[in-house]
């Protein structure tokens, strides 16, 4: 797991260089025997989507898994780790009112993120490949995802 914060507004300079500096290097290490790797990145063209984004993946061997749209269910933050960081429930608790800059509050959402058990990101990270292939057979459609009766839309 990498846990990285943007300092810069998000682009194509920064996806460029997360991916180089950060994205690869991870893999390469977690994965010393592949060559290839297949990423799954949002549809963001500021960033994933910019030329600079997509030149870094293909020069650092990575193939990204094609999503659609607003695929939510796909992105561990957004469907397991934000829920569990309650960020704003340790603001409830500061006896004072406390500002905070955003590099402050970056820090103490990563410290916070940190903390959180290995076994709690291990079991939304796992659950990622049967989530893809969901989708992927899903072509377009809707799909039952976690075992749920209702179908829910991508």
């Amino acid at each position: 797991m990498v846990w990285h914060t943007i300092a810069k507004n998000w682009g194509g300079a920064e996806a460029e260089q997360l991916y180089a500096d950060v994205v690869a290097p991870a893999l390469k290490e977690r994965y010393p025997e592949k060559r290839k790797y297949v990423v799954l990145l949002d549809n963001d063209p500021s960033g994933n989507r910019s030329k600079r984004g997509m030149d870094a993946t293909t020069l650092h061997k990575m193939k990204v898994f094609e999503i659609r749209k607003r695929s939510p269910d796909l992105n561990v933050l957004d469907y397991d780790v934000w829920s569990e960081v309650r960020v704003r429930a340790q603001e409830r608790r500061w006896h004072v009112v406390n500002t905070e800059t955003r590099a402050q509050f970056g820090v103490r959402l990563g410290r916070t993120a940190r903390n959180l058990p290995k076994a709690f990101i291990d079991k939304p990270v796992s659950s990622l490949a049967r989530r893809c292939q969901l989708l992927y057979d899903a072509r377009e459609a809707l799909f039952v995802d976690g075992g749920r009766s209702r179908r829910r839309p991508l």
